[in-house]
């Protein structure tokens, strides 16, 4: 996967924004996001393509990698 979007760093408040227009299928928000859920604890946002998966990482790097298309952090996920 190759996006032409950069990753944007968030906080919690703007992540639940991105989620709850997602699910009022408002397709404002698109793009890859990282969220500082507390210490190591990362969330990874694509809604690159309007679908919002989230993905919850225990460090910056991995979450990093899962929104570049990172296969071996695919791999881990199940996808």
């Amino acid at each position: 996967m190759l996006y032409n979007y950069q990753i944007t760093v968030i906080n919690q408040d703007r992540s639940k924004q991105i989620v709850d227009r997602y699910r009022q299928n408002l397709e404002e928000d698109l793009g890859l996001f990282l969220v500082n859920i507390g210490g190591e604890t990362w969330e990874a946002i694509d809604n690159s393509e309007g679908a919002c998966y989230i993905e919850e990482f225990d460090n910056y790097d991995d979450a990093v990698r899962y929104l570049m298309g990172d296969e071996e952090v695919m791999v881990k996920l199940g996808y």
